[in-house]
């Protein structure tokens, strides 16, 4: 996937009773993570996704979508999910991608 020449895909899982996190970049996994503690979302996503951001080498500006699942799941788990992908994503100029 493209958008204005960039071509890494963040995807964020908040939904299954663990928060996971990859980067892909022309269809290859570039970085993920997956913490099994589904109730660590709420504090750990932002700092996890900086970290994997870091790890792939990847820039906000650098992103062409994020994507997120949307359910089923935890009231909690979904909004957390939702919310920071939407404000992820408005911050890098990308769209979001509910799965």
């Amino acid at each position: 996937m493209t958008f204005g020449g960039r071509t890494a895909v963040l995807a964020l899982d908040t939904c299954a009773g663990a928060t996971s996190a990859a980067i892909g970049r022309h269809g290859e996994v570039v970085a993920r993570i997956f913490v099994p503690d589904a109730r660590a979302a709420a504090e750990r996503l932002a700092p996890l996704v900086k970290g994997l951001m870091a790890e792939a080498g990847v820039a906000p500006a650098e992103l062409a979508a994020v994507a997120v699942t949307r359910g089923p799941g935890t009231f909690t788990g979904v909004r957390i999910g939702l919310g920071f992908a939407r404000g992820l994503a408005l911050a890098a100029g990308c769209p979001v991608l509910g799965l």
